[in-house]
């Protein structure tokens, strides 16, 4: 059976919907606005971001390694990044350039909801001396997925 259904694309587009030339324009103009901080990592390797490390990196030929972290709580994952780290340097090893933190997905939530929601696996980033610490605990580049937006 073979059935066509005419559409009109324009009822599937909420009338209050912003023009996304707008929305473009107001990204712009915040992100103008914005002052990124410097991160452990950045400050030891003298770069302003991990991607002009990487750039560096690239041309001496030197491997930039990654790892997956995410205990129950920040501050038991903030001592195992403290660990690594110091395991890494007393072995002669370099430590890991970046980590992703494996952040449970309370962190997607806004800041009002999160204490009530159900507990997961992985840590909760709760106040800014937590993020805060994400960047200056160890000069690992921190990174955080797209579960932290709203965070």
């Amino acid at each position: 059976m073979n059935t066509t259904v005419a559409v009109d694309l324009r009822d599937l587009i909420p009338s209050d919907l912003p023009d996304g030339r707008e929305i473009v324009a107001d990204g712009l103009a915040l992100g103008k606005k914005t002052v990124v901080g410097e991160s452990l990592y950045c400050k030891e390797k003298g770069v302003k971001s991990e991607r002009e490390w990487r750039e560096i990196a690239r041309g001496k030929g030197i491997p930039c390694t990654c790892m997956n972290i995410g205990l129950s709580t920040w501050d038991e994952t903030r001592e195992a990044l403290q660990n690594i780290y110091e395991d890494a340097l007393v072995r002669g090893v370099r430590p890991p350039d970046r980590f992703n933190l494996l952040a449970e997905r309370r962190m997607g939530l806004p800041k009002n909801q999160r204490a009530d929601a159900p507990q997961e696996t992985g840590p909760c980033l709760w106040d800014d001396k937590d993020w805060w610490e994400l960047t200056q605990t160890v000069p690992i580049q921190p990174e955080a997925a797209d579960n932290m937006i709203g965070g």
